[in-house]
């Protein structure tokens, strides 16, 4: 980045799905862009917390499905991890996911905006000032590796999903407090598990729960998860993490981790001679700031199938809830039916130019917990840069 003030007609803040997808639609429209990423890499919580599903991509059904829910962008992103020979179908649970391996999806993402010259994507930065006037954000201040940049911007999209402009800019948004937020998620990466039929996520939750019973564990850590990856002897195993507005402590976090990696090694034959190769980087939240746009999604909405005369994105993963006590709790659409999420949800409602997408738009809490996934959250990025290009042009 220059040291001198530059223009964009967009500025997106936020590298994972939703910024992926709000840049290169910007680009792709012929706006000249900005990609601020505070991480060294693509990807967002989902790489950072080595998911190995995109949640959302699909509809409802009890079909395989032929087609993604969303066009544009979600339906380019799965064709192209197909064609890599890296990513399949698969069924979790009642839903289709698309599995898919993380470093194929950053190298896919790196093909993809390459060639946009309208496009400049800078990693290992921050936006740490928003310069405002009248209700329309005109320069951001951006710290790159310790160096201060003003950029001036025509339109801003927050798809930090932390809400980082949102709350800089001091735009109206909403958050749970600490007792009612959802569980966050840390990640380890597990090697040397035996795949047997015999081993699944049941069998895991069982001995967390005696573990809790029996006092060795805290009740939040019964609702980790197991998830086999498409590699013979490896896995994910997630631990749930009470939220917090202080800083985590990783170091806690990760003891938590090895106790219950220890316990699963000494109660599960095919743990016994696993070992631990990666940690995640940061713990993974799944509820945050949300924008109060001019629109406020609900759970009504979701559960009902709802439509819009100004939807932008179709929507059909439960409300998947994880409670601090109770755990995960999931609530389904009627099958074969979607909602919709107006593009009234991605608009603030007290700056004309400034926009969200991802995990950080207009909804309640219990509407984020299905809006929030990585499929859903691409095409809220695309869909969000559409919203900029009709605000620069109308």
């Amino acid at each position: 980045m220059k040291a001198i003030s530059e223009v964009y007609d967009v500025c997106v803040v936020g590298g994972g799905f939703a910024g992926f997808g709000a840049a290169l639609k910007s680009a792709k429209l012929g706006m000249e862009t900005l990609l601020v990423e505070m991480c060294s890499t693509w990807g967002g919580v989902s790489y950072s917390s080595i998911h190995q599903y995109i949640c959302g991509l699909y509809p409802y059904s009890e079909k395989y499905p032929e087609k993604t829910l969303n066009d544009g962008i979600s339906r380019e992103l799965e064709e192209g991890m197909k064609r890599r020979g890296c990513a399949q179908i698969q069924k979790v649970g009642n839903v289709y996911v698309l599995g898919f391996e993380p470093e194929a999806l950053q190298s896919y993402f790196k093909e993809q905006v390459q060639f946009q010259k309208n496009l400049k994507v800078v990693f290992n930065a921050k936006v740490v000032k928003i310069h405002s006037r009248n209700q329309v954000i005109e320069e951001l201040s951006i710290d790159h590796l310790q160096n201060i940049h003003t950029i001036k911007c025509h339109t801003v999209i927050d798809a930090s999903g932390k809400g980082e402009v949102l709350s800089l800019s001091g735009a109206s948004y909403d958050v749970a407090p600490d007792t009612k937020r959802q569980l966050a998620a840390y990640a380890i990466k597990i090697k040397g598990v035996q795949k047997t039929l015999r081993l699944n996520q049941l069998k895991v939750f069982y001995y967390l729960a005696k573990a809790v019973k029996s006092g060795v564990l805290d009740n939040h850590l019964r609702f980790g998860s197991w998830i086999s990856s498409n590699k013979s002897d490896e896995g994910v195993l997630r631990i749930s993490v009470i939220p917090s507005d202080t800083k985590y402590c990783l170091e806690e976090i990760q003891s938590q981790a090895q106790l219950i990696h220890s316990l699963l090694e000494k109660k599960i034959e095919e743990f016994k001679n696993s070992e631990i190769v990666c940690f995640a980087p940061s713990v993974s939240e799944r509820e945050g700031i949300r924008m109060i746009g001019l629109y406020v999604l609900s759970e009504e909405d979701v559960l009902s199938a709802r439509k819009f005369d100004d939807g932008v994105v179709k929507g059909a993963w439960p409300i998947e809830f994880w409670h601090q006590n109770q755990g995960p709790r999931y609530r389904y659409l009627p099958r074969g039916q979607y909602y919709e999420i107006p593009m009234r949800c991605l608009v603030s409602k007290d700056f004309s130019n400034l926009f969200s997408a991802g995990r950080c738009i207009s909804v309640s809490s219990r509407a984020l917990a299905s809006t929030r996934v990585t499929g859903t959250c691409l095409a809220l990025g695309e869909a969000s840069a559409k919203i900029a290009f009709y605000y620069l042009n109308r």
